[in-house]
Order: C-alpha cells, then structure tokens, then sequence
C-alpha cells in the first residue's frame, strides 16, 4: 500500500514472508528539493526516511523483534556529468534480537 500524503509518501508492506521470518514494515518517506542556486543542471535534493519494522522468524529469537531506523540523503548534481550523495541511517529504537540498522 501506497499512500501519497501532500510532499510525503507512506508506505506499509504487511507481513510479507522475507527469507523465512515474517515483516511487517512502514515507511515515511520525504524528498525535498533545496533552493537557492539557479545553475542550469544543478540540483540538490534532502530525502529522509522513518521506517518501522516488525519482524517474527519463528524458531530465532535473534531476529525477532521490532526496530525503528531514521535515514537522511543529500544528492547533489552540480552538472549533468556528475553526481554525488552522502546517507546515514541509525537505529533509534529496538525490541527483542533485532540488530542496529546503522550505514554510513
């Protein structure tokens, strides 16, 4: 299910069977674009990302719980020919044997 909220997108798969454990995940999802330059073929763009995940393997205790991750992206294009990005995501809650969901 997706649902498109004015700028924000929220999304919710719902127990979808994911290499033997059952996920039950929700997305909110923001993109916005930054202003401020008007160089033709210059773009910059925020993203953030609030995600919830509610996860049963039956048998496994180690991944089995539930996590909340916050992540935020910046891309810039300061020309057609290039492009780059910087991503952090961390964990701000957790519950049973899940593990932090950190990338940087």
């Amino acid at each position: 299910m997706i649902v498109k909220l004015g700028q924000f997108e929220f999304r919710a798969v719902l127990s979808a069977q994911n290499f033997g454990h059952f996920d039950n995940t929700v997305f909110l999802n923001r993109k916005i674009r930054c202003i401020g330059r008007d160089i033709p073929g210059h773009e910059e763009i925020m993203q953030g990302r609030v995600e919830y995940l509610d996860r049963v393997t039956p048998g496994d205790a180690t991944n089995t719980g539930t996590r909340t991750d916050l992540a935020l992206r910046y891309t810039a294009t300061p020309s057609d020919a290039l492009s780059w990005y910087v991503y952090g995501q961390g964990s701000v809650d957790r519950t049973g044997g899940l593990a932090r969901n950190e990338r940087f």
